[in-house]
């Protein structure tokens, strides 16, 4: 009988590597939730385009009802478009 043996746990070597894959891969995911929440939580998500265009319908019709000046639609408008 010659190999590998009867007590071999194949190349990773008496579970020693299926240990440290599982250790890595705990600490990999739990990585991946920290860097998942903190962008959720940190407020930094854009609003999408539906958003901005209702917005700047907004901000057209109080400039048409003289409720804001140009240079206030002019602001806004870049300020929507970021």
């Amino acid at each position: 009988m010659m190999g590998r043996g009867m007590m071999s746990y194949g190349d990773w070597g008496f579970g020693f590597g299926r240990v440290l894959l599982s250790a890595l891969l705990s600490v990999g995911f739990a990585i991946l939730i920290i860097v998942g929440l903190y962008h959720l939580l940190s407020g930094e998500a854009k609003p999408s385009g539906a958003q901005v265009d209702a917005a700047l319908e907004i901000v057209k019709e109080r400039y048409a009802k003289s409720e804001i000046t140009e240079d206030q639609l002019r602001k806004m408008k870049e300020e929507l478009k970021r």
